[in-house]
């Protein structure tokens, strides 16, 4: 499997759910469906810009005479944007993730289901749906950030990675029949902690950790504590220690620059339990915060072990991590 010379220059996070419809009855999700659905495709938002024509230095002074201020996102689609980027577009009603390639300079265009549908500010665009199993946790922690519109700022990698998606027709089963975890486990032994969680996104590097605290550390996860009951950790363990039952948290953030504050977690190692730590930030930790019963991982023995116990891992984050390495890794 080879990629093309189509690699973007740059990666875009688009979120296409405009506000001030002149259609009550229309949803964000309309919205996006029309983008999607139009011939040609576009991606877009609204701030329709009264008088405008093609020029688009002027676009952008009449957007901010007429708004009282120039928002970045706009500005992104006017002027940033270039034919042959990439934008991605996450659909939270059903989950849905979309890769499309800028085919136009910008655009725009008023009246009937432009205003209808609040699209006004456009590039046209060719839309590709990508599985659920081949989104880069790199992405996948931009697209589901807030704003409207915003550049990725992120490693060739990931860019070469979004150009193989768009470009090929991946079938997950296809992929998954002839995925040899054998040899995967050889490729990633070379792999960097940075590659690592560049690829799992943060539902799949908090799967890492949990197993890590039972295969590794012999803590049991307690399932019906994996919910949103308590804002400070994920979930909770469980494990007898000479007759003596004891009880885990555990914390788990993804992104380059999530750290975590141990001491936040002091009042939970008073209260007797063990709290493990993980982030996979530049630098996970804030200093001076060691503290008895506040454990903090490092990201090389979670790369260690997920390499490992591979076998462990659901076929879908295999199927990614398979990609990520017969693919780019020979390039990167």
């Amino acid at each position: 499997m080879s990629i093309s010379a189509g690699v973007p220059d740059t990666l875009w996070k688009v979120t296409i759910a405009p506000t001030g419809q002149t259609d009550p009855t229309v949803t964000p999700r309309d919205s996006l469906i029309f983008c999607r659905e139009h011939d040609p495709q576009l991606i877009g938002i609204g701030w329709r810009i009264r008088g405008v024509g093609s020029d688009k230095r002027e676009a952008l002074r009449l957007v901010k005479e007429q708004r009282g201020k120039l928002p970045t996102e706009v500005k992104y689609i006017i002027s940033s944007m270039k034919v042959g980027d990439h934008a991605w577009v996450y659909d939270k009603t059903d989950g849905s993730t979309y890769v499309c390639r800028i085919t136009s300079d910008w655009k725009h265009a008023d009246g009937d289901d432009w205003d209808r549908f609040d699209i006004h500010n456009f590039r046209e665009a060719i839309w590709h749906n990508v599985p659920k199993p081949l989104v880069l946790g790199a992405i996948t922690r931009r697209i589901t950030n807030r704003g409207t519109a915003n550049k990725m700022h992120v490693e060739d990698v990931v860019r070469r990675y979004s150009a193989l998606v768009f470009e090929k027709e991946l079938k997950v089963t296809d992929l998954l029949r002839r995925l040899n975890v054998s040899d995967l486990k050889e490729e990633l032994r070379n792999w960097t902690p940075r590659k690592l969680f560049t690829a799992l996104d943060e539902y799949e590097t908090e799967d890492v950790v949990g197993l890590y605290l039972q295969e590794a550390l012999g803590w049991r996860m307690l399932k019906s504590s994996a919910y949103p009951s308590h804002p400070k950790v994920e979930c909770q363990f469980q494990k007898v220690v000479d007759s003596t039952p004891q009880t885990a948290y555990m914390q788990v953030k993804s992104g380059k620059h999530v750290s975590l504050n141990p001491d936040a977690y002091a009042p939970l190692a008073k209260e007797g339990a063990q709290v493990f730590l993980f982030s996979t930030a530049l630098d996970p930790y804030i200093e001076n915060a060691s503290m008895e019963g506040v454990h903090t991982l490092s990201q090389e023995s979670i790369r260690s072990f997920t390499v490992a116990n591979l076998e462990l891992l659901p076929s879908a984050t295999l199927l990614k991590l398979g990609i990520f390495s017969e693919v780019l890794a020979p390039t990167s």
